[in-house]
């Protein structure tokens, strides 16, 4: 099977109205580690916290 360079994907991840913004930024930080560590085609992950 020859390997595909499809680029990147973007997704949103859905949190409860009202967290805290730390908890917010400790519940991305585990994703990122989660999607890093069990995908390694995955090279970059970004993150952006709206107030």
């Amino acid at each position: 099977m020859p390997k595909l360079n499809e680029g990147s994907i973007t997704s949103m991840l859905y949190k409860p109205v009202g967290m805290s913004l730390d908890e917010s930024l400790r519940t991305d930080v585990e994703v990122e580690n989660t999607l890093l560590r069990d995908f390694p085609e995955i090279t970059r992950v970004f993150m952006r916290n709206a107030l």
